[in-house]
């Protein structure tokens, strides 16, 4: 088996990733919102990862200020559990742009209970429910975070990044 490899993402990535979306998601993310995460944008971090030749998952984020926000993670699904969303998530963690975060958040469907338990096991909280989040069914998000410890050693209160409902 080949060692798998995680690179940087371009727009010339763009019809393989949309192709993963849609077959990972059931609402997927339209080829306008995909090619906006490729373009190089110097607050985005995209990543595309390959086992040899044949791309299995991908990964966006924005960093900003602080804050690393996963907006995006998928696992095509004949590779999931192998460990390739596992290595995306370290790697997007370790990327330069991220040096700055003293936190990480993301957004997931209230049903996707693997996904929560997946973060959940990489040490982020749920923090918070945003009503109504998901606009092709109106399903509620759960809002997860984790700490990576901020230069000033406090830890971010939820409570000033997140309006709703807390956990």
């Amino acid at each position: 088996m080949t060692e798998l490899a995680i690179r940087p993402a371009t727009l010339s990535d763009l019809n393989t990733i949309r192709a993963m979306e849609a077959s990972i998601f059931p609402s997927p993310w339209s080829e306008e919102m995909i090619a906006a995460e490729l373009l190089g944008d110097p607050l985005r971090i995209a990543l595309l990862a390959l086992q040899g030749e044949t791309p299995v998952g991908y990964i966006f984020c924005w960093a900003v200020a602080d804050e690393l926000h996963v907006v995006n993670l998928g696992v095509i699904g004949a590779e999931r559990r192998k460990g390739y969303g596992q290595a995306l998530l370290e790697a997007v963690l370790t990327h330069p742009r991220a040096s700055e975060a003293s936190i990480v958040t993301l957004e997931v469907r209230v049903d996707n209970e693997s996904a929560r338990a997946f973060y959940r096991q990489n040490g982020f909280k749920e923090i918070a429910l945003r009503k109504g989040y998901y606009p092709d069914t109106g399903e509620d998000a759960v809002v997860m975070l984790k700490n990576l410890g901020s230069k000033d050693g406090a830890s971010p209160d939820p409570k000033r990044l997140w309006g709703g409902s807390h956990f």
